[in-house]
């Protein structure tokens, strides 16, 4: 709802010279510690769910982070340009680095990674001179660094080669905590019962949404201040149906209702997906075709784009010409 719908949307205006470009970020997830079958299983899992979410390869380009090395390369060029000082400040790096270091008594706790991944954000965006990025408003302080790193590059070595990307305009969802209607939804929370994996079978789900947390107050009513947690629910099954949550208040009358309601409609959203996910996930030789062409086409662009940065920032041509 927050994300991969609205991507879906974008290839409606794709051509052959401008496509959507989706990348597995593996080098981000490795900021924190990662189990490396775990890492390889969930990057194929992931290019399963995009391609069954409505992905299509023939309009986008999808592909592993990692299997175009000109991520890292740009990304180190473009660290090189970024005060220590302006990472620090990052809202994710100080909420993460607590996870991490809850007790802050060791800086070594934490890894560089976690400060400078922003920085390769910014590569993984500049390196397609992408004009325009969706997310979230979880991510709008990375995307105004990005804007600041180009502006910095192009002012550095007088040029014009990177765009300031702006947000994609359009609805955009922030689904909450099943738990916690104050906080956002989120596959690094520890309570699995917090969220609605896009792999959850159908009793899970149910499961799910019917211990989610609501209030003591019985009628329904959408507010949003005082009853965060039946308002987060509200407005899930609001966006599943396509149906207001005024309309939804008048006709639900109960908690209980409510969370079935929102159930059944899980479950018929998804089931779909989950088909064509399973069919994907055992067809791998598919899956790996699809990422070594996407790969292939991202290394094209990429390569352009740091033959460039090479040449302005003053590197020797390898090839001796």
């Amino acid at each position: 709802m927050g994300a991969i719908s609205n991507w879906s949307k974008l290839q409606q205006s794709a051509t052959a010279e401008s496509k959507p470009v989706f990348s597995i970020v593996d080098l981000h997830a490795i900021t924190i510690p990662q189990d490396p079958e775990a890492l390889r299983s969930s990057c194929l899992s992931l290019a399963a769910i995009l391609l069954a979410s409505g992905i299509t390869p023939a309009k986008s380009i999808l592909y592993i982070q990692s299997h175009v090395h000109q991520h890292s390369e740009l990304a180190w060029v473009l660290t090189c340009l970024t005060p220590l000082a302006r990472l620090s400040e990052m809202t994710q790096f100080k909420d993460k680095s607590r996870k991490v270091n809850p007790k802050n008594t060791e800086a070594a706790a934490v890894g560089h990674g976690l400060l400078s991944y922003p920085v390769l954000q910014a590569a993984d965006i500049l390196l397609y001179k992408a004009t325009a990025v969706p997310v979230g408003e979880d991510q709008i302080q990375h995307l105004n660094l990005t804007r600041d790193i180009a502006r910095w590059f192009n002012n550095r070595y007088r040029v014009a080669l990177f765009p300031e990307p702006q947000v994609i305009p359009g609805e955009v969802m922030r689904v909450m905590s099943l738990r916690d209607g104050s906080k956002k939804m989120s596959k690094s929370d520890d309570s699995d019962a917090s969220r609605i994996n896009l792999t959850d079978s159908a009793d899970v789900i149910v499961k799910k949404i019917m211990k989610a947390t609501t209030d003591s107050i019985p009628n329904i009513n959408f507010d949003p201040l005082n009853r965060p947690h039946l308002a987060n629910l509200l407005r899930i099954l609001s966006a599943l149906t396509g149906r207001s949550v005024e309309d939804l208040c008048d006709s639900i009358a109960s908690h209980k209702q409510l969370k079935e309601t929102i159930a059944a409609a899980l479950i018929e959203r998804l089931s779909p997906m989950q088909t064509e996910y399973k069919r994907l996930m055992d067809d791998p030789l598919y899956l790996h075709q699809v990422l070594r062409s996407g790969a292939d086409q991202a290394r094209e662009i990429a390569a352009k784009t740091m033959l460039d940065v090479r040449r302005i920032v003053g590197f020797v041509n390898g090839s001796g010409s």
